[in-house]
């Protein structure tokens, strides 16, 4: 029985499916830098009209928000209550880390979002708030730049996976 070919069939078909990971890894960095900007959104709006203190506007934008700014959100909240609660800018920081672990946002992206530590809750609202569309902002500048790596290395890594597995196949075969 010969079984090359199904050998190189499994190497095309994991490459391929390799490709498509890293793809969806790419692409998912605009829909989370969307999600981000909506958590700052829901965060303003919080801040600015309800009067909302920040664990409680925090578990409300968890709601409403996607990953990983729902992870962002929860993770901060937690931090800030209970029998011994954390200082904004720890739990904030926390937080971060946890929800940067399984994201495909960049460092850039989650330093605008690290920037904001210092400020929540520490600060008088309009501060607050012009920090938040401080960092809404810098987040917006990239979500454009973001699409068009997306679109364009999507296209590569996809491409790159299958072709490489054909490459790999006809080499060993």
């Amino acid at each position: 029985m010969n079984v090359r070919p199904l050998g190189a069939l499994m190497v095309v078909v994991s490459s391929t499916l390799w490709g498509w990971q890293v793809a969806a890894r790419v692409e998912a960095r605009p829909r989370e830098l969307r999600a981000l900007m909506h958590l700052l959104e829901v965060l303003e709006t919080d801040i600015a009209y309800a009067a909302v203190p920040l664990p409680q506007a925090l578990r409300r934008a968890e709601r409403t928000v996607a990953e990983p700014a729902a992870t962002l959100a929860r993770v901060a909240a937690g931090g800030l209550v209970g029998p011994r609660p954390a200082p904004v800018a720890e739990a904030w920081q926390n937080a971060i880390r946890q929800a940067s672990a399984s994201a495909a946002l960049s460092v850039a992206d989650w330093a605008a979002m690290s920037e904001l530590a210092d400020v929540l809750g520490a600060s008088g609202r309009d501060d607050q708030i012009r920090h938040l569309r401080l960092a809404h902002a810098r987040l917006g500048e990239a979500v454009g730049p973001a699409e068009a790596e997306a679109r364009r290395l999507g296209r590569v890594w996809r491409a790159l996976g299958l072709f490489g597995g054909l490459g790999v196949a006809l080499a060993l075969y």
